[in-house]
């Protein structure tokens, strides 16, 4: 593999990890309008915001794995 297919392949790695973040951003925003929306009805039933919680618990976990690919890539290849 020469050096020019190693850096387009990481090229690539970057775009695509660039897409994941951006729609990991999206979903964290969705998940700050859900809490938004169930606390400002108090008569909101519990399991709306048991679900609300998990989701927006989701986002925050699947922005972490995807930063901590990124990281383990950087690292690798610099």
């Amino acid at each position: 593999m020469t050096e020019m297919e190693i850096i387009n392949q990481f090229n690539t790695f970057l775009i695509s990890n660039s897409i994941y973040l951006a729609a990991g951003f999206f979903i964290l925003w969705v998940a700050f309008r859900m809490v938004v929306n169930v606390q400002s009805d108090p008569g909101t039933p519990m399991l709306n915001k048991v679900l609300a919680t998990l989701f927006g618990l989701g986002s925050v976990y699947y922005n972490l794995q995807t930063n901590r690919f990124l990281i383990c890539e950087l690292a690798r290849h610099c």
